[in-house]
């Protein structure tokens, strides 16, 4: 009881923040502890302000990232997912955060500097199959949800961007060596994500990293392809995927656990979801293992 009534507190505070900003877009200090420009018109900036904002991923980062990794956020926004990422390896680590809209790009850069997050380094591109340059229609009221194929928004706006394999950008920025040291990636491209898979092979087969991906059929589809066409890459690399479920308990504790999760054009039934990929009995595995992080039974088992 006590617990509830201060979570609604703690809800009505930040709702009483939001609305003294006054639709207009400046800095504030958001519950996970940094500082980013924040536009309370946007659904990115209001859920990030009431602390909402992709706890499962963020609850995740902070089991398998430790000080000195290296991990790449493909699809970086405005930055929120690679400041923990950031946090998460600290000064010794190395962060990729990959944009390439000029609009978010611009607000990534804003919210690395501002928390001085040296481990950060922003590169503005998009991540594909191949070098060269794209096409992205940018929905400028809501920038995290541009798109190669979904050109659907009201107001939106063709962009002509960069793009290069991710294989090679690691290269450009990182070395030729990270290719085989990458723990972790994370990839939420709107409807470009098996594109994004077929430019780093060299990453997924000498790394092995654990992938975070989001899987949204619908817009997938516009592009046409299916989830089945992520699920196919990954496998071809020995992964299996999971789909995450996170959970607070009664005094506020988070956990999650991972579900076994295959054939994704049937059992996703049209729903978009995030779904974790690991190989078995790779560093990124056995990381798991070491976790908080349950894994459900029809567990992971060799191919």
């Amino acid at each position: 009881m006590i617990l509830s009534a201060a979570r609604k507190v703690l809800h009505a505070v930040r709702r009483r923040r939001l609305r003294s900003m006054k639709g207009k877009p400046q800095w504030a200090r958001v519950p996970a502890g940094f500082w980013m420009y924040i536009d309370p018109n946007e659904w990115l900036g209001h859920t990030i302000l009431m602390g909402y904002f992709e706890s499962d991923l963020t609850y995740f980062i902070t089991q398998i990232l430790h000080s000195g990794d290296t991990a790449l956020d493909i699809g970086a926004n405005q930055g929120y997912t690679a400041l923990w990422m950031g946090r998460a390896v600290n000064d010794t680590g190395h962060i990729l955060a990959i944009e390439p809209t000029g609009i978010a790009f611009d607000r990534l850069q804003q919210n690395i500097q501002r928390n001085q997050m040296g481990s950060v380094q922003c590169v503005r591109s998009a991540a594909g199959d191949c070098e060269g340059e794209l096409r992205i229609w940018v929905a400028p009221h809501e920038c995290g949800h541009s798109s190669v194929f979904n050109i659907d928004h009201q107001d939106g706006f063709g962009e002509i961007v960069r793009v290069a394999p991710a294989d090679t950008i690691v290269c450009e920025t990182l070395g030729d060596d990270a290719l085989s040291r990458i723990t972790f990636v994370k990839i939420d491209v709107e409807d470009y994500e098996p594109l994004v898979l077929d430019g780093m092979p060299q990453i997924l087969h000498k790394s092995q990293p654990i992938v975070w991906i989001e899987v949204n059929p619908p817009i997938l589809a516009k592009g046409g392809y299916t989830p089945g066409d992520i699920e196919r890459r990954l496998n071809a690399f020995g992964y299996r995927l999971f789909q995450p479920h996170f959970h607070r308990n009664a005094i506020g504790i988070p956990s999650l656990t991972l579900e076994p999760y295959s054939d994704l054009d049937t059992k996703l039934e049209g729903k978009m979801a995030d779904m974790v990929a690991v190989v078995p009995d790779s560093q990124g595995w056995r990381r798991i293992q070491r976790s908080k992080i349950r894994i459900l039974q029809g567990e992971l088992t060799h191919a």
